[in-house]
C-alpha cells in the first residue's frame, strides 16, 4: 500500500513493519505498542489533515 499523504514517513514505517509477509520479521507486540504510545502526543505532526484526501477513504457513518 503506498504511503497516505496524511501520514508522516515515521508512522508509516510502522505500518511497514507491521505488513512483512514473514511475521518473525513484523514487530513484536509489546515493541509496537510502546513506539505508538511513544508517537501519542505527535499525532499532529505524524497525521496532517490539511493532506487529507476525502476521495480516498470511506466514510463509516
Amino acid at each position: 500500500m503506498p504511503k497516505p499523504r496524511h501520514v508522516d514517513d515515521t508512522l508509516y514505517k510502522i505500518m511497514q513493519d507491521c505488513w512483512q509477509e514473514n511475521p518473525d520479521d513484523r514487530p513484536i507486540f509489546e515493541n509496537l505498542k510502546n513506539d505508538l504510545k511513544e508517537m501519542e502526543n505527535q499525532h499532529q505532526r505524524l497525521i496532517n489533515m490539511q493532506h487529507y484526501d476525502n476521495i480516498l477513504y470511506a466514510s463509516m457513518d
